[in-house]
């Protein structure tokens, strides 16, 4: 038995589903972008110096691909309007 049985829906309401799924994890990515970077370079500390802890290090650099492939992804499933407003919302 199919639960979505009998449904149906059009490809531009599933792409814009799936588009706006992708830019909340761009989001929630952002932000534990920013924590990290925010502990990494906390005022009043040598910008030389890592106080990101081993495994931080190794999210931050995963986060920041994790990132890249996002804005991929979402640029598949935008115009180029909706890209340019997406760039500008998130500084890319």
């Amino acid at each position: 038995m199919s639960y979505l049985e009998g449904i149906r829906i059009d490809f531009e309401t599933v792409d814009m589903i799936t588009r706006l799924s992708l830019i909340e994890s761009l989001e929630g990515i952002d932000k534990d972008i920013a924590a990290l970077e925010e502990k990494n370079n906390m005022p009043g500390h040598s910008p030389h110096i890592s106080y990101l802890k081993d495994h931080e290090k190794e999210d931050l650099k995963d986060d920041l691909k994790y990132r890249e492939a996002l804005v991929v992804v979402i640029g598949y499933f935008s115009t180029t309007d909706q890209m340019a407003e997406i760039e500008s919302e998130v500084g890319e």
